[in-house]
């Protein structure tokens, strides 16, 4: 008998849109600044103007990761990469509006943001070449193997 509680479910079976995960990542993304903001107010901890771009850099690439792992649920690769790129768009671009309201800096004020920007953004479109390409090898193998036991 098989469980089918939905706390056993994996991740792979998820079908989660890509802007349904930019909306949640800029939410924490507030939610993290606005933290910051408090904490420091209270005087517990000082920090300084990069903290918000740093939040928002992190969740950029927390948003990079989880979004290249449930690609592969995907059904429809080709709708799901342009709202994966368009949503990356609005993440990059809502997250440094985010930062710079909240620091009053810019990106390049307060360090190398500009280029981990850059770099997050060339590995994410390779992260998502590379889990394209497995989803097609993958797919091709089980072709090749129902073929093979004649179950086509």
């Amino acid at each position: 008998m098989e469980n089918k509680s939905p706390y056993n479910k994996s991740i792979l079976e998820y079908d989660v849109s890509p802007l349904i995960q930019a909306a949640a990542i800029l939410a924490a993304v507030l939610l993290f600044i606005v933290g910051a903001k408090l904490i420091a107010m209270t005087g517990w901890v000082a920090i300084d103007a990069g903290t918000p771009w740093l939040v928002a850099c992190s969740f950029t690439l927390l948003y990079i990761i989880f979004n290249s792992v449930l690609s592969l649920s995907a059904v429809d690769q080709n709708k799901y990469w342009v709202q994966s790129l368009i949503s990356y768009v609005l993440v990059c671009v809502g997250g440094g509006v985010l930062a710079y309201v909240f620091s009053g800096a810019g990106m390049s004020e307060v360090g190398g943001y500009k280029v981990i920007y850059v770099v997050f953004t060339m590995g994410y479109i390779l992260l998502l070449i590379i889990t394209r390409s497995m989803r097609k090898i993958v797919n091709y193998a089980e072709k090749q193997d129902d073929r093979l036991r004649g179950e086509e």
